[in-house]
């Protein structure tokens, strides 16, 4: 990787739809806000007043047409480097269709998408499914989108694929709306979370936590949070993203930007620039496009 991308500002976690497609089945009870299309129009404004040079695309949907429309975004926007898609592990054409997207050359990652299920059993299964050992004879990095209910089964699914790498999307969602410092679902979020830290193998995205705060949030409700994940993963494995538009019901995008580097202001700056874009480039293999 060239020494240059380390100093480039990449949002390693945002979303496109288009509302009439009716892809994404969980936006019925989704806030009013995001019920209406979010195009690469409507974010360039606030990457220009970000600083952002570069971003990853992720899946909002559970299926394969929004993958290969996404991929068709990306072949189009210079400021998209890559595309996190989605398919189904159990799936007979899952290897397929995977190493189709691959040879686009945008695709740099497959979000395996649990959030939603009661427990971890769906995700324990993806054990012995033919994608994890593509992903691992390709480096095709995994991202893990769940909630603290699943973590028990992520950390057996880690501990028992040493070739493949993860990145935990916004932290696994915990549940800051409620839970306290020193609570028992606090500290069991964090023991687990420590557990998959300690794989080198593993990252996680600073990303995602507004929403799962109140609505009156401040930079101190998420802070517990933040210093909990940089303990565990350091400065060289937190990727810092938006998930625009979701977090737009929480947050502009201008104040979730500010509010992670407050958070992050007792870093040195070659850390925060890691975290704001260095390590998505290492993670995700991004280069600046042209």
């Amino acid at each position: 990787m060239p020494d240059e991308v380390v100093t480039l500002r990449i949002d390693a976690h945002h979303h496109f739809w288009r509302y009439a497609d009716h892809l994404c089945e969980w936006m019925t009870d989704a806030p009013a806000v995001l019920h209406r299309d979010y195009l690469p129009d409507d974010l360039a404004p606030s990457l220009k007043s970000a600083g952002i040079d570069g971003t990853v695309i992720v899946q909002a949907a559970q299926t394969p047409a929004e993958t290969d429309w996404l991929l068709e975004v990306a072949e189009r926007i210079s400021w998209v480097w890559g595309v996190v898609g989605w398919v189904d592990p159990a799936s007979e054409d899952a290897v397929a269709r995977a190493e189709s997207w691959r040879a686009t050359g945008q695709l740099v990652g497959i979000r395996l998408w649990y959030q939603d299920d009661p427990d971890g059993e769906r995700l324990r299964s993806v054990l012995g499914t033919r994608l994890l050992g593509w992903a691992a004879e390709h480096d095709m990095p995994l991202d893990l989108l769940i909630r603290p209910r699943h973590l028990a089964a992520a950390v057996e699914l880690v501990d028992h694929t040493p070739d493949v790498r993860f990145v935990i999307d916004h932290g696994a969602k915990p549940n800051i709306a409620r839970w306290r410092p020193g609570d028992t679902d606090y500290l069991a979020w964090r023991d687990a979370m420590d557990r998959l830290a300690c794989h080198e193998r593993v990252d996680c995205k600073l990303s995602g936590l507004v929403t799962e705060a109140a609505p009156d949030w401040s930079p101190d409700d998420l802070r517990p949070y933040t210093d909990a994940l940089l303990e565990m993963f350091g400065p060289t494995r937190l990727l810092w993203g938006s998930d625009w538009p979701v977090a737009l019901s929480a947050s502009a995008y201008s104040r979730w930007t500010e509010c992670a580097e407050s958070l992050l202001g007792k870093l040195s700056s070659g850390e925060r620039e890691a975290i704001f874009g260095g390590n998505a480039a290492r993670f995700y293999g991004l280069r600046r496009a042209g």
